[in-house]
């Protein structure tokens, strides 16, 4: 590479893009996999005119994600190859790191799709089209090394919130910065709006469903490790906490659905987290005649299975009656499922336990049984 990262926990004013060093002398160091130099002593020449480098441009997907390791900490612009098309793929992270993995897909799907979407199991293809994703990918950094940012902005430029939003396929026709390695990653971070330009006309949202009039409407719905105790899985504090529980309220509220499934609540003796989702619920649906209730707690069941995290389900008191409450353990699963399992138990063990619950509607007498349950796809569960 002709680049190289230079940290500093702070920059000096006098370091400006193009300001041209006669040297540097520092400590060679690797940071989860990024080279740089440290303790850094360096020579500006302010009377030098300033430099810009024009970008090296890298073609996705490359040859062998090793062949980026020549142009880290250089200044790069990532296109796609011939009929293909940069689109945003994945986002998992965006909230907590700010960053978004943009893929080349070709033009005519503009998707990059697992392998069992279209195909038989087969080991050997699916170790070929994992390998060719890997290649395929890389990382719009914000540039951010802080945890949850408020406001979460796309490449550290563009507010992502309900007005200006970030949806898979958006293409994205320009991406430059500089390129390094961290945590496993290749990363570029766009510097500038000119470094970035995305749109999201190849996949505008698609306009709500029309449902037909229903007597019950029922949501599912994951609360992301609602926790009301902090350090653990939830909220770091409690600043993160009531932005998470803002967001979670005005969604349910505006759904104001007569039943929600619920899952990833904090599993914890005195149901803290599921009495202060219902409390902050019930407060905001005041208006809307609604009053909700919790299964867990109405049934007094404080510990559902021996998970960190659990499901319960929030029902309408003001039109439905409790009739009673189940869970399922593995000591009710018939011993010829139980012993198909790998490590001897299904829901014992740290896996959820499923909830049931049975309502009668107070106007027409009739019962609705709904059961939540959250299983796990990965480990050894």
């Amino acid at each position: 590479s002709s680049g190289i990262f230079v940290y500093a926990s702070s920059v000096p004013s006098e370091v400006v893009v193009g300001l041209k060093i006669d040297g540097v002398n520092g400590l060679v160091s690797d940071y989860y996999g990024l080279y740089q130099l440290k303790n850094v002593v360096y020579n500006p020449d302010h009377d030098a005119a300033p430099h810009m480098f024009d970008p090296v441009e890298i073609e996705m997907p490359v040859s062998d994600l090793s062949s980026l390791d020549k142009f880290e900490s250089m200044v790069v612009s990532v296109v796609a190859s011939a009929d293909k098309s940069l689109v945003v793929s994945e986002y998992y992270n965006f909230d907590q790191y700010g960053e978004v993995v943009v893929c080349a897909a070709d033009d005519d799907v503009l998707r990059l799709y697992q392998f069992s979407n279209g195909n038989e199991p087969d080991i050997a293809l699916y170790g070929n089209h994992d390998e060719m994703i890997e290649r395929s990918c890389i990382t719009v950094d914000d540039n951010n090394s802080s945890r949850n940012p408020n406001p979460v902005k796309f490449g550290g430029l563009y507010e992502i919130n309900s007005e200006n939003t970030l949806r898979g396929g958006s293409v994205v026709s320009k991406l430059a910065g500089p390129l390094w390695y961290s945590y496993n990653k290749f990363r570029v971070a766009t510097l500038e709006e000119d470094n970035l330009v995305y749109s999201l006309a190849a996949n505008p949202r698609s306009n709500p469903p029309t449902l037909p009039a229903a007597e019950v409407s029922i949501v599912s719905t994951n609360v992301l490790n609602y926790w009301t105790t902090f350090g653990g899985r939830g909220a770091s504090n409690e600043e993160e906490f009531l932005r998470q529980r803002a967001k979670l309220i005005l969604a349910m509220s505006e759904l104001s659905a007569d039943i929600y499934g619920i899952q990833e609540l904090e599993n914890v003796e005195g149901n803290g987290a599921v009495k202060d989702l219902v409390s902050e619920l019930n407060s905001a649906v005041i208006a809307k005649g609604k009053s909700y209730a919790a299964a867990s707690v109405e049934s007094g069941l404080d510990l559902i299975g021996g998970d960190a995290i659990k499901c319960d389900i929030l029902f309408d008191a003001v039109k439905f009656d409790m009739i009673g409450t189940a869970i399922l353990t593995d000591d009710e699963v018939d011993e010829s499922i139980l012993s198909r399992s790998t490590t001897g138990y299904i829901f014992n063990g740290g896996s959820r336990v499923p909830l049931a619950i049975t309502l009668r509607l107070k106007d027409t007498s009739k019962l609705v049984t709904v059961v939540v349950n959250h299983y796990k796809s990965k480990g050894d569960y």
